[in-house]
């Protein structure tokens, strides 16, 4: 026993050889009861053996293989959406390109509409590209249907003041 003030002392005597087989066989009886009550008790070593699950090869494999897949399609949704963005981007970059060239065409046409003139153009076409302008009587038109074909050649005969007042007046029937 400990004294007042002091530092309590240990009783050795639940130490001693005599005391040990008692407590051994308390402990032996302690186990059978559990052993009764459907209880045991298993060293570490043997209880993570025996607390280790078998995993099922099959599901195992089949999960991977859907993740794979999932993945994959994934993967491939990505794609087509980047591939998409970048025919957006290009589409986007043409209509830019096809109405600065509308406008481009639109100040062309302006200009030439101030600076050339039709006589200015007629000149050209004769003086340069050795073109003639047609006379009234060298224009026929016809009215085909698809399956009829035609080919009208101008001729180098010049027409009098008969003929110039029968085209003039679309010909008397």
């Amino acid at each position: 026993m400990a004294n007042k003030g002091e530092m309590p002392a240990y009783d050795l005597s639940l130490f001693d050889g005599s005391e040990a087989p008692r407590m051994a066989s308390a402990e032996k009886q302690a186990r059978k009861k559990r052993r009764n009550g459907k209880i045991l008790s298993i060293s570490k070593g043997s209880s993570a053996k025996t607390h280790r699950r078998q995993r099922n090869p099959v599901l195992i494999g089949g999960t991977i293989l859907v993740i794979a897949l999932v993945g994959l399609m994934v993967m491939s949704v990505l794609q087509k959406y980047a591939r998409i963005n970048e025919l957006n981007d290009t589409l986007t970059s043409l209509q830019v390109e096809y109405q600065q060239l509308v406008d481009q065409e639109g100040n062309y046409r302006v200009t030439i509409d101030t600076y050339v003139t039709d006589a200015e153009v007629r000149r050209f076409a004769e003086e340069e590209l050795g073109m003639v302008a047609a006379s009234k009587t060298q224009k026929k038109y016809i009215s085909l249907s698809v399956e009829d074909k035609g080919t009208v050649y101008a001729s180098d005969q010049t027409f009098g003041v008969f003929d110039f007042m029968y085209e003039a007046f679309g010909g008397v029937e």
